[in-house]
This record gives structure tokens, sequence and C-alpha cells, in this order.
């Protein structure tokens, strides 16, 4: 069995904190016996014929064959009153179709519901239903055609890790006891009907006694075919036990990794399935791609920073994310086989800084990467090109960049943050926004781009 370092952690920064903390609750709660599995809603209902689609409200507003802006350009937003909840508007600098998912002045959802993180995919397989999370921690469904609140999530509630099945859009993955169990259950979310794929009790606590969950710590996600799953064994008190491999279609652990004392930020299987993505800020060993097996690793980044999972236009995988350690604060990719490292793009520009969130998750359009940024500093510094936006930047040298929209989010606290995330084809992208409404309750917003948007 392999080891990582014993080598100790770095402090944790405070959005892990949120989610570790979050997720050593919910495995208090699993203790006391609390469940919210046993909650049943009724089927989903048909869309009616006459209900206008979100493609047909976007062709209403936006030219015919528009496609989104390329080039590294430093528009500011203009004024722009809030628009109401599902009216189709086009960006006034970039032209894309952009949609207002919820009210947060009206019930249900809570007011509050967001788009989770980034790296967590919001869309199902043909983008028909939607994912968001309520400040209570509980999950909600939409129709990604019309738009509308459907019914909470019945797979319960707080860090059960949702993720779609890859080709089935009434099937969703999610952890057991709210994300404080040992098993992984498949979630039908038409008739609320759920089964157990994978119950890995027996088989951990034969090796890490005091196993009691396991999970990504909130940010992984399986292969891109959901067949190859790395999950984190942790105690009663959120401590990392070791990190393990399993073949969702064999039921078979394919490797296991002692942690030995260092704590594990979060971990992702590679879309090829080949690689178990492993993130600590332990000194000396950083972020690595392991092999399924874990006897072989290739050194990605030094910390566990913001970074996402990709493929380049050439189909391989892809770590993609922040070098705080260089002048420029590189946006770079590293090849997961070869370990090849590619720069993208610098961040810090004009002596400023900003937030920066990678999503990947466009798994059947290669070649690039959904960037969110925000909370630029120093304030008194000059606006820079890529601050405030949500973008498509191409994985290659010398990248394009295409612009799909100025988010108008405010705010550095995490319900302020945009998390931009895309679908599988890249023609939604969700975002959050309180409109610059500092302090208010955010909105989820939807953009709509043509199946050719990033065509040449």
């Amino acid at each position: 069995m392999s080891r990582l370092s014993s080598a100790m952690p770095a402090p944790v920064p405070w959005f892990r904190r949120r989610a570790r903390a979050f997720a050593v609750a919910a495995l208090a709660a699993a203790a006391a016996g609390c469940t919210t599995f046993d909650r049943l809603f009724p089927p989903l209902d048909a869309v009616p014929a006459a209900v206008q689609t979100l493609a047909d409200r976007c062709a209403a507003v936006v030219a015919p064959g528009h496609k989104p802006p390329t080039g590294r350009t430093n528009e500011a937003p203009p004024a722009l009153e809030r628009p109401a909840p599902g009216v189709a508007f086009v960006d006034p600098v970039f032209g894309n179709c952009i949609v207002r998912l919820t009210a947060r002045d009206a019930a249900p959802p809570p007011a509050g519901t967001r788009h989770d993180d980034a790296r967590r995919q919001a869309f199902n397989a043909d983008a028909s239903r939607l994912l968001l999370v309520a400040r209570d921690g509980g999950w909600h469904l939409h129709d990604g055609t019309t738009l509308a609140w459907l019914k909470p999530l019945a797979g319960g509630a707080g860090m059960i890790e949702p993720q779609w099945h890859p080709t089935d859009p009434d099937l969703l993955y999610v952890l057991s006891r709210g994300g404080a169990g040992l098993a992984l259950l498949e979630l039908d979310i038409r008739r609320d009907r759920q089964r157990v794929v994978g119950d890995f009790q027996a088989r951990l606590q034969q090796v890490w006694p005091d196993t009691v969950a396991v999970s990504t710590h909130h940010l992984g996600a399986p292969s891109a075919d959901g067949r190859y799953w790395c999950l984190v064994a942790s105690d009663r008190a959120g401590r990392s036990l070791g990190v393990f491999t399993w073949d969702l279609q064999t039921d078979a652990v394919l490797g296991l990794m002692q942690a030995n004392g260092v704590q594990i930020e979060h971990v992702s299987m590679s879309p090829g399935g080949n690689r178990c993505v492993v993130a600590t800020h332990a000194p000396g060993v950083g972020t690595r791609a392991w092999s399924r097996d874990f006897s072989a690793s290739v050194v990605l980044h030094h910390g566990a920073g913001s970074a996402g999972l990709a493929r380049d236009a050439a189909g391989r995988d892809v770590y993609v994310s922040v070098d705080d350690r260089t002048p420029g604060g590189d946006v770079f990719m590293v090849d997961l086989e070869s370990g090849q490292r590619t720069v993208l793009l610098p961040t810090v520009l004009g002596g400023t800084k900003t937030a920066i969130r990678f999503s990947g998750r466009n798994l059947a359009r290669n070649g690039w990467i959904l960037v969110s940024t925000w909370a630029a500093t120093p304030a008194d510094k000059p606006r820079q090109w890529l601050h405030g936006k949500v973008f498509a930047l191409g994985l290659s040298e010398n990248p394009v960049v295409r612009t799909l929209a100025h988010h108008r989010a405010g705010g550095a606290d995490f319900p302020g943050q945009p998390q931009a995330s895309v679908n599988r084809d890249f023609t939604r992208v969700m975002f959050n926004s309180n409109w610059g409404m500092i302090g208010g309750d955010v909105d989820a917003w939807l953009i709509h781009l043509p199946v050719d948007a990033l065509d040449d």
C-alpha cells in the first residue's frame, strides 16, 4: 500500500475550512443516527408543450450567427438594472444571451439558492435538469428547458456530493447519510428511488478501522464515463486516513494509499479514468496525479490551490491551476500522464491579483476550460481585462479567450462568488451573482450559447 509523505500540512484556506466544517458536522449527525433519505416527493411532471424554452427565449434576442467575441479586451460593465427572472437579455458588451434563473424574493426554492461550486456539474447529461443548493444545505432541481423550479432533491441535504450520470439524465450519484456514510447511492430523480451501488464499510474498515465516511472532500468527480472513482476515507473528526480508487462497473477497489498523517484537501478522478488527483498543502507533497494502483505519480502543483481537470484539444487529461510563486501568477496546465507543463496566461496584471475558478466539466467539448474571476485587489488599481468576467480559455500555448459575460457579482465571501460551471458540450453556463448588491442574496444565472460558439 502506498503512503503519502508524513510532512505536516500548511494552514487550510478559508474556503476549504468551510467544506471541512460542514463534513465534520455531517459526521456528528450520522453518529447520532440522523438521516434525510426517507423524504419522498411526487414524480416530475411532463413539460407543457406551450411553455417557451430557454433556446426560444434566447433566439428572440440574439442575432443569428452570433458568437462570443475573441480577445483580451478591457471593457467595464455598463450600468444595467437587474433583469426579472426568466427574461432573456443580451450582455451589453459581449452579446451573449443570459437569463436569470432564480428569484431571491420568491419561494420555492428558498432565497439564496445558488450553484454550488465551479467544479460541480450543475447540468445533467442532456442539460434538461439543473441542480442548485440552498443556504440550509438542501438541493433543488430545476427544469433546464423551462427553467421552472421542480422540487427538492430526495437524496438528502448537505455534503452528499451529487454527481450526474454521464448518459442517463434521470440518474444522480450521491453519498450516503448526508455525506457522512460509507456507501455511494444511485438516485433516480424522476421516481425518487435509490439503490446502493458501492458499499465500502467492510472493505475499508479492514484497512482503516476508524473509517466512518468517504468523499472527495466536496470538490472531486468520477471519470467522464462514470466508471472510475477516487475517494478519501475519513474518521469521525474529519481526519484523512487514506485514499482509494474504485471501479463502479466491477465493484472492485483498485488501489489504496495511506494518508500517513497528511490532511488531504480533495481528490478527483481524471476524465479518462487513469489518474487519481490528490491535492494537499503538505510541503514536498502538494498535488499529484497517481496511477489507479498508486504505484506512480506525476507532480502537478506545489500546493492545493484553485484548480480544474479538463481535456486539451488532443483529448489528453490536463490539470489547470494558478501558480502564485511566479511573478505573473501564471495560469498553467499540466499533462497528467507526461507531466509536461504549459503556461497559459498571467493573472497578476497592473499590480492586481484576482480570485479565479475553473470548470472543466465540458467533457464532450475538448480543448477549453471555463474561467470565472472576481474580487480583484487592491481595489484602487486600474481594472484589467480578466477582472469580473466569465470566459472560455483555450487549452494550448497562446490560448484563445472567448468572453461570455460580466457576471456583476459583488463581494469576496462565498455567497458572493460567481463559481461558474459549464455543461458537457459548452452550450450552457451557470454562474451566481447578487448583481452588485453587496450582502444581498445571490441568484443563479444561465448563459445560453450556440453549439458552434467556440468554433473558429
